[in-house]
């Protein structure tokens, strides 16, 4: 079984989870569960995200916001999730075509997508100073376990 995830939190958000799940159902023929981890499940397919690392969240900072989406990785903590692949999306994310491809893809390592609209070595010149990655999260997939 192929698992198909997004992540939701706080009110932002709210009616692109609805518009994502739409799009997958649309341009996914494979057989798919979709999840949404958030902090107010109201949906069927809406899984509780634990609140365990709350406590280093800085609002004021607005420090550590994308941990939330670490949780996903923990396949184990979500018992609703069926079978070995992950295919994460973005609520933001517009799909326009065919998402089964990303399912052919080499899975003997989890994927991320290459956010090509940086510099690579610019990249490499400000690692570690959180100014540009080579890497964007829009997009993960990956099998259980990796």
């Amino acid at each position: 079984m192929k698992n198909i995830l997004c992540v939701r939190w706080g009110d932002k958000y709210d009616d692109h989870v609805e518009k994502l799940k739409e799009q997958v159902d649309k341009y996914c023929s494979l057989e798919y569960k979709f999840f949404c981890l958030t902090d107010n499940p109201i949906h069927p397919y809406d899984i509780q995200l634990p609140t365990f690392w709350d406590r280093h969240f800085d609002p004021v900072k607005n420090s550590f916001w994308a941990y939330r989406k670490c949780y996903m990785f923990n396949e184990a903590m979500f018992p609703e999730l069926d079978g070995d692949e992950f295919l994460y999306l973005d609520l933001d994310i517009l799909i326009h075509s065919s998402i089964d491809p990303l399912f052919e893809l080499d899975d003997s390592h989890p994927m991320i997508v290459r956010g090509w609209w940086n510099d690579l070595d610019n990249c490499k010149k400000n690692y570690g100073k959180i100014k540009s990655t080579p890497l964007n999260s829009s997009i993960v997939k990956w099998k259980r376990g990796q």
